[in-house]
């Protein structure tokens, strides 16, 4: 840097020189190379221009880039966490789909193994109430068969007592029925 400025100062020594040689040679050299000495002196200017820019701007320039590369350092880590984080969340929700996937197919074979037990129940509950209703109607048939069995000895009797009835009273003639009677009664103060 310092260098840079010595440079700058003989530059500025030669370019102050130019009238003194302007003089020597008279005015035609300033006429003749105008156009070289305002190109001269407007690289001289912008030289100057840059080396103070340097001596005055350089330390904010640097901390500038620095604080920008600071922060974009910083901006990479966190980015760069924040994608770490996004991997584990996809990473998580993979497994959970997986397992979704899988604890789905326990639950349809487990829904699939009760219905089916169920089924069985129901059945065999089924075939049980069949049976008791079966015993039931042969019960229930047995009992209607002994009361109609009774009913028809009942009646078979009746008839048979009418019959009977019918028959004796044909065959007793008065005379018998007076005897019967008096029996009868000879039994019963017999008793008493």
């Amino acid at each position: 840097m310092k260098r840079t400025i010595t440079y700058l100062f003989m530059f500025g020594a030669l370019l102050l020189a130019a009238p003194a040689l302007a003089a020597e040679h008279g005015e035609s050299f300033l006429a003749a190379h105008h156009t070289m000495v305002e190109v001269l002196v407007s690289v001289v200017n912008f030289i100057i221009f840059f080396a103070l820019l340097i001596k005055f701007a350089k330390a904010p320039l640097r901390k500038q880039f620095d604080n920008n590369a600071s922060e974009y350092q910083s901006r990479m880590a966190e980015a760069n966490r924040l994608l770490a984080e996004v991997q584990d969340i996809h990473r998580e929700w993979t497994e959970r789909r997986e397992k979704l996937d899988d604890e789905t197919a326990r639950i349809q074979a487990d829904a699939q193994r009760l219905a089916e037990a169920q089924a069985n129940e129901i059945i065999a509950g089924a075939k049980q109430m069949a049976q008791r209703l079966v015993a039931d109607a042969e019960q229930t048939a047995i009992s209607e068969l002994a009361m109609a069995k009774e009913d028809i000895r009942r009646e078979l009797v009746e008839k048979l007592i009418d019959n009977a009835e019918e028959k004796i009273r044909a065959r007793l003639t008065p005379s018998h029925q007076r005897m019967l009677i008096e029996d009868a009664i000879k039994k019963l103060e017999a008793i008493s």
